[in-house]
């Protein structure tokens, strides 16, 4: 390493220790006394050792839980158990829902090797993973304020939160693909199970390669003199100053797109031309009603003359018969 990459290393923690001392002395600046803390239900005093929880120690042995300075509406106890009772019906139906979901597709169906049980399977299951890891645990680090998990969880949250997220828009999007493929050319050769699996495979492999960056760039932090640590996302170019990232501006800009804005254009396209082609068939099939319905009043029509016809002609014949010559004679004979 030469002379101007060392003094460059050591610029950077200087950096680094300055921009730790500013938020250090803005933390203590903003203290509020214990006697005014808002709640003392979970903070890191009255459960230090909750779960997994880590507590920097600090010269005088002690540290101040984050709700002292930083008070939020979440740290009221009636908050927290409101909170708590939806959180638990959201994730009791959740598990509930997909579960049921999977134990149909794949025990009560019989056409199991269908393209649309491989998209639903992968749906299910990727709601499941998110239900089983991201709503407890953003519950809980939401009620504590600070990070009570293992320190790897840190960077394991950030990739199944996103991928979760991430497979779930693919997975919608290769259905509504697949339904308009289905219905725009219904004779062609469809979807194969196989082709299902690898096209679900690739979109669990991609769609966790997307929220890779979030757990690489994710660590836990500690500010003295407050309780815990605390996770967070650390892009490697972030002003000290400002605390922004052109990376992270970068990474949510595309996240944006591929997991909302694609999604949903192709989608919308895919469900428009499907609404398009139902809406002519319906279109067709009223015509061809009125048609069929025409040719059945033509029809009757021209039954209706020549029935018309047929009484006209034995009117006519019946009246011939009455003027016939034998019935003349007979008439004369009987006047005679």
């Amino acid at each position: 390493m030469d002379f101007y990459s060392q003094i460059s290393l050591n610029n950077d923690d200087n950096n680094h220790q300055n921009q730790r001392q500013l938020q250090q002395q803005h933390f203590s600046d903003n203290l509020i006394p214990p006697s005014e803390w808002p709640v003392k239900l979970v903070n890191a005093n009255v459960w230090p050792h909750f779960l997994w929880r880590k507590h920097p120690i600090p010269n005088n042995n002690q540290c101040l839980p984050i709700q002292s300075s930083f008070p939020e509406m979440v740290d009221l106890l009636p908050v927290q158990l409101i909170f708590s009772f939806l959180y638990l019906i959201i994730w009791l139906a959740a598990i509930l829902g997909n579960v049921s979901v999977l134990y149909v597709v794949s025990l009560k169906q019989v056409q199991l090797s269908s393209v649309r049980s491989v998209f639903i399977c992968s749906l299910a299951a990727s709601d499941i993973l998110m239900s089983m890891t991201s709503l407890p645990i953003t519950a809980v680090s939401i009620f504590t304020r600070d990070w009570v998990f293992p320190t790897f969880f840190c960077k394991l949250m950030g990739i199944f939160q996103g991928g979760a997220v991430f497979v779930s828009s693919f997975t919608l999007t290769a259905i509504a693909v697949d339904r308009y493929i289905l219905i725009k050319h219904p004779t062609k050769q469809k979807i194969k199970f196989r082709t299902a699996l690898s096209i679900v495979a690739s979109l669990w492999v991609l769609g966790y390669a997307c929220a890779m960056p979030v757990g690489i760039f994710s660590s836990t932090v500690e500010y003295s003199p407050f309780c815990g640590q605390f996770c967070e996302e650390n892009w490697p170019d972030t002003d000290t100053q400002s605390g922004r990232s052109r990376l992270r501006k970068f990474y949510g800009i595309l996240v944006l797109i591929v997991q909302f804005g694609l999604p949903v254009l192709i989608s919308t396209l895919c469900y428009w031309q499907i609404g398009q082609l139902i809406r002519l068939q319906m279109r067709r099939r009223s015509e061809r009603q009125m048609v069929i319905l025409q040719e059945s009043k033509d029809r009757m029509k021209s039954q209706k003359s020549k029935t018309n016809l047929m009484m006209a002609t034995m009117v006519r014949e019946k009246r011939n018969l009455g003027t016939f010559p034998l019935f003349d004679r007979k008439l004369s004979v009987s006047r005679l």
